[in-house]
């Protein structure tokens, strides 16, 4: 299954208690910024290093650390929805290196989200 076919159809962990104006962020993100680059991949084709070369590609554009962050979210949401349904085997979102937040945290990894 491509990237593009989830994030298409809005899976539960993209829509659950979300406002709309936060799906709407998340729809556009996925839209502008993810499926452009990696859209017509195999989710279980798509590795750490393609996803982190996603971020620093826009870092390298001049987007803001929060626009980076906001790109992946919806991301790791589908990754982990996919994930809990068996149909990856691991998620390529987890462990990246994420530019600081303006309050001036750390570019750390992302923190593993435990498996449901």
């Amino acid at each position: 299954m491509a990237l593009a076919r989830p994030a298409r159809d809005r899976p539960d962990s993209l829509g659950r208690s979300l406002q709309a104006s936060a799906l709407r962020s998340y729809e556009e993100a996925l839209r502008t910024k993810v499926l452009p680059r990696l859209g017509r991949r195999k989710l279980s084709a798509i590795e750490r290093n393609a996803v982190q070369d996603l971020v620093d590609r826009l870092v390298a554009e001049g987007r803001a650390p929060s626009t980076v962050r906001n790109a992946i979210l919806p991301l790791r949401a589908i990754y982990r929805r996919a994930l809990e349904r068996s149909e990856v085997a691991i998620n390529p979102t987890e462990g990246l290196r994420l530019p600081p937040s303006a309050a001036g945290a750390s570019g750390s990894p992302v923190p593993r989200m435990p498996a449901r």
